[in-house]
């Protein structure tokens, strides 16, 4: 997917769609800290934030061509405690026909905000009626396109 580094060096500025969120109490596991499945739950979260601004969340919407997750995967920098302000962001990397890679960044809240995860994902356009993998409608493709200006890669 993509290069430690390169997501370590993830700027909030730099994410194209932020999400404001909390930790809750009941995201605390024994070790007193945030589980690391809650994180792939906000992940989740600032990913469809990102998809419905670019109109690709609703298949029927779009001919029956939708976004699928093929792959996720992230790396946890620092440990989160209830109930901390955090912000996730989220930007498209790569652009391709039938994909594109997301990268993401949870950052603590403050006035110099703190990288506490990031991560990637890789999405694949689906044909939810044909049962099969498409190419990224046009109009999708445009709006990643607007969104991301010059630093997607395509």
């Amino acid at each position: 997917m993509s290069g430690k580094s390169e997501l370590f060096d993830l700027e909030l500025s730099a994410l194209a769609v932020i999400v404001n969120e909390h930790v809750r109490w009941g995201d605390m596991d024994a070790f007193g800290h945030m589980n690391n499945a809650v994180f792939f739950r906000l992940f989740e979260s600032s990913r469809m934030a990102y998809l419905e601004r670019i109109n690709f969340c609703d298949p029927e919407l779009n001919d029956g061509l939708g976004p699928i997750l093929a792959h996720t995967e992230c790396y946890f920098r620092k440990p989160l405690v209830y109930p901390q302000s955090i912000r996730i962001g989220t930007r498209v990397r790569t652009l391709e026909n039938d994909r594109f890679t997301m990268d993401y960044g949870l950052f603590i809240n403050d006035d110099e905000p703190v990288m506490a995860a990031c991560g990637s994902g890789l999405v694949i356009c689906y044909d939810y009626r044909q049962n099969r993998r498409a190419t990224i409608p046009p109009p999708v493709a445009g709006k990643i396109r607007d969104v991301e200006g010059p630093r997607l890669m395509v």
